[in-house]
């Protein structure tokens, strides 16, 4: 491995510069860590507000290996690859948001149902407080006190929901 800033691709990389080597060797920027390429070819992958990708590489054994029209055909191959890059980001950010909307849809009615249940047995034991004494009223107690967490977390659950479910323009 070596520093993405080394050698002729990580020139290109950083340069955001196509480059026709035609003897490697004979290049200050070759690293000499390859023994059978004399020729290379790279271009750097680059998304339309010019973002480094990443970079496409072609090695040749022979010298001069490479021409002009080698040179255009690997650039049209990387803006191909650029946006097969980009259309596999999106499918995944969707495939994200339709689990999140699944998981919501789950969740809904299930956050729904506890709430109306939790709601209900709060105020029976707020009842049971209000008319009962000794050891009932501190039980009471404890059920209205266990009922409002339960209820915040409820609160806290539909609030995530909400901000995990957004709309997305496609």
């Amino acid at each position: 491995r070596t520093d993405i800033k080394q050698g002729i691709t990580g020139w290109v990389a950083q340069n955001r510069q196509p480059a026709m080597v035609n003897d490697i060797q004979q290049d200050p920027r070759f690293l000499g860590d390859v023994d059978n390429v004399r020729s290379e070819l790279c271009v750097p992958l680059l998304d339309k507000k010019e973002r480094l990708i990443g970079v496409l590489n072609v090695e040749s054994n022979q010298v001069n290996a490479f021409n002009p029209k080698d040179l255009r055909l690997l650039q049209q191959l990387a803006d191909l690859a650029v946006i097969g890059i980009q259309n596999a980001k999106k499918q995944e950010l969707l495939a994200k948001s339709e689990a999140m909307a699944t998981l919501g849809d789950i969740a809904g009615p299930l956050v729904h149902r506890t709430n109306n249940n939790v709601c209900a047995i709060r105020v029976r034991a707020q009842d049971i407080c209000d008319e009962a004494d000794g050891d009932i009223k501190s039980f009471a107690n404890e059920i209205v006190l266990i009922a409002e967490q339960v209820l915040e977390y409820s609160q806290r659950m539909r609030s995530w929901m909400k901000d995990q479910l957004q709309i997305i323009n496609l």
